[in-house]
C-alpha cells in the first residue's frame, strides 16, 4: 500500500504528460467545484473507493475539498493494492496555483504569461529594462510582487483590459501598493483613481512603447476590451475571445491589425481548457493562423478538460467596480461559486 501527497505544482505537470492518469475528484456532501473530466477521468461521487476500478498502468491521483477527505479516501483504495497519490491543500490550493512561464523575449522585453488553471485566467508580466507592466492580475496581488523580485523589476504600471466577471481583480491593490498608475477602460466605470486605457495610444514601460489597440468588445455589447501591442511581436487580446469568427473580422478591420505580422504571437486573457496550452507551455496562436480560420488554435492532445465553477459574478463585480474590501478566504469562496 502506497499513498502519497503531491503539491499543486506537481499535479499541473502530471496533467500536461502524455500517459495515463486517473484523477478521482472527491465530491461526497460538498458542492460541485472543479470537474476534472476526460476519457481516463472518473469522480468517487458517482463511483465508491470499494468498488474503484483503473486501467492497467495507471497512476491515480485524488483532488477533494480538503487534505484529511483525500488521506481518507486514498487510504481505502491503496487497501486494494493501488499506489495513490493525493493533492496537498485540496481545491483551495488548486484555486490559488500560479504558474509563469516566458512567452519570448528580446533585446527590448520580455514576456511571461501567468497561467492561473483553475480560473482558465492568463495574465501577464512584460518587463523592459528594470521596469514591469503587470496586465490582468487575478487577486493574489504577492504572487505579482515576488515575479517581479525576483526577475529584479520594479511594478511601474498596472493594466486591466476589461472589467473581469469570473475573477477578482488585484489590479487596483497592486498598482497602489506599488505606487503604480492603473489602467482600465473608462465604459467599465470603475469607482476609483484609475486612468482611461482607451485613450492612452502607447504606454510608457522603461524606453519600451507599448501600444494600445481599441476593439469592439463581441463577448459584451457597449463595452470595449483593450489589447496591447509590442511591435509585431506580441499582441495582449485581452477579453476577446480570438476563436471566434467575429474576432477574425474584428481584426480584419482594424488597419493596425490588417498590418501586423502573421508571426505575431496572440495572447488571450482566458483560455476554455488545458488542452490549449501548446506544447512549448503557452497558450497562444500566431496573428496569421487566426485571420485564416478562427478554429486553428493548435492543441496539445491533452485529454482532461478542468470545468471552473460558476463564479459569484454579480458580487464579483461589484468588488471590481468599487474594489470593496475583503478578504482571500471570501475572494476565493466567490470564486468558487459560494455567495456571501
Amino acid at each position: 500500500m502506497t499513498i502519497e501527497s503531491l503539491s499543486v505544482e506537481e499535479l499541473s505537470r502530471e496533467m500536461k504528460r502524455n500517459k495515463m492518469i486517473a484523477i478521482q475528484e472527491v465530491t461526497h456532501h460538498r458542492p460541485r467545484q472543479w470537474l476534472f473530466q476526460g476519457e481516463r477521468l472518473t469522480q468517487l461521487r458517482e463511483q465508491s473507493p470499494a468498488n474503484a476500478d483503473f486501467p492497467d498502468g495507471a497512476e491515480i491521483f485524488l483532488v477533494c475539498h480538503d487534505s484529511d477527505t483525500c488521506q481518507q479516501y486514498a487510504e481505502r483504495i491503496a487497501n486494494k493494492g493501488w499506489t495513490v497519490r493525493y493533492l496537498a491543500g485540496g481545491h483551495l490550493a488548486w484555486n490559488q496555483f500560479y504558474h509563469p512561464v516566458v512567452v519570448g523575449f528580446d533585446e527590448q522585453v520580455k514576456v511571461w504569461q501567468i497561467h492561473r488553471l483553475s480560473r482558465g485566467c492568463l495574465s501577464y508580466m512584460v518587463t523592459s529594462g528594470d521596469e514591469a507592466m503587470i496586465v490582468d492580475p487575478s487577486y493574489h496581488i504577492d504572487y505579482y510582487l515576488g515575479l517581479a523580485h525576483a526577475e529584479s523589476v520594479d511594478i511601474s504600471c498596472v493594466v486591466d483590459t476589461t472589467l473581469h466577471r469570473d475573477h477578482v481583480s488585484g489590479a487596483a491593490r497592486l498598482a497602489a501598493k506599488t505606487g503604480s498608475p492603473y489602467y482600465v477602460p473608462s465604459d467599465e466605470r470603475f469607482q476609483g483613481e484609475s486612468h482611461p486605457l482607451e485613450e492612452q495610444s502607447t504606454l510608457p514601460l522603461g524606453d519600451t512603447p507599448i501600444d494600445v489597440i481599441v476593439l469592439p468588445n463581441i463577448n459584451r455589447q457597449m463595452d470595449l476590451s483593450v489589447g496591447l501591442f509590442y511591435g509585431d511581436r506580441f499582441f495582449l487580446s485581452g477579453d476577446h475571445p480570438i476563436r471566434h469568427e467575429a474576432f477574425r473580422r474584428s481584426v480584419e478591420a482594424h488597419s493596425r491589425m490588417r498590418e501586423a505580422s502573421e508571426e505575431t504571437i496572440v495572447l488571450p486573457a482566458h483560455t476554455e481548457d488545458i488542452a490549449l496550452v501548446n506544447e512549448h507551455g503557452i497558450v497562444g496562436v500566431l496573428l496569421g493562423e487566426l485571420k485564416k480560420d478562427a478554429h486553428s488554435f493548435p492543441k496539445s492532445g491533452i485529454s482532461i478538460d478542468v470545468r471552473k465553477p460558476e463564479a459569484v459574478q454579480d458580487e464579483i463585480v461589484k468588488i471590481n467596480l468599487t474594489q470593496e474590501k475583503i478578504d482571500l478566504g471570501t475572494a476565493n469562496e466567490l470564486e468558487m461559486g459560494i455567495s456571501r
